[in-house]
């Protein structure tokens, strides 16, 4: 009977969602979600593909992943001061997300964060992030610019793959390695600045991005892969 559900209120007394809880409730649009309420497990609204207004509460401490995977509705949303981990493809195919603001200071987006988040034009990352799985960017079609903070050392495999509007990537930090097709397709990118602490370029890094037309490779560079450029 869950397949019919529009809207549901969770009441003071649920502390988790657990996994799987409205997977697939297709006609679930709203859900309004209690302040107790301090975890989201695997899967919970995977697939709610109508689900367009969602407001996480403030004392949230874990999201799992996948947890709003295939919300193709979902336009925005705030992730809570408590998560510190964007978990693998917590936010996948959510084709509409427009907006997101996260209020904690999250150290690791895994793989598949925001895959397939076809509009989403911007996101303001941690200044205490340590990583970014691979493709937790991939087919970000709308990403224009991105900033990475000082503590990322390393583009994982297709973090930005696909990213055709993608045109400003800066580096705050000592970022090491890019990675196989981690800018794979990134059509956008005209200028690319390395970051000095460069020691390796992965395979097909920078394949087809056809208007990338200036680049200096930095002295410390001691790989490149097949197909880089």
């Amino acid at each position: 009977f869950l397949k019919k559900i529009e809207s549901i209120e969770i009441p003071s007394s649920v502390t988790s969602i657990k996994n799987d809880t409205f997977n697939c409730c297709i006609k679930l649009s709203s859900v309004s979600l209690h302040s107790n309420i301090r975890t989201i497990e695997e899967r919970a609204f995977f697939n709610c593909s109508m689900l367009n207004d969602i407001s996480l509460p403030t004392n949230l401490e874990t999201l799992g992943s996948y947890a709003f995977s295939d919300c193709t509705k979902l336009q925005s949303i705030a992730v809570p001061q408590g998560i510190t981990i964007i978990e693998e493809g917590l936010f996948y195919r959510c084709t509409s997300l427009r907006a997101i603001t996260i209020l904690g200071n999250v150290s690791s987006i895994k793989a598949n964060a925001f895959y397939h988040c076809d509009v989403l034009p911007s996101i303001n990352l941690s200044k205490d992030l340590l990583e970014i799985g691979s493709s937790a960017f991939e087919n970000c079609y709308e990403l224009s610019s991105i900033t990475i903070p000082e503590k990322v050392t390393t583009i994982n495999s297709l973090v930005f793959h696909y990213c055709y509007s993608l045109e400003s990537v800066t580096f705050s930090g000592k970022v090491t390695a890019i990675n196989t097709q981690a800018f794979a397709n990134c059509i956008g990118i005209q200028t690319f600045t390395f970051p000095d602490s460069l020691t390796s370029l992965g395979s097909n890094a920078f394949y087809f991005c056809q208007n990338l037309q200036t680049i200096v490779i930095p002295k410390d560079v001691n790989s490149i892969g097949e197909g880089c450029f």
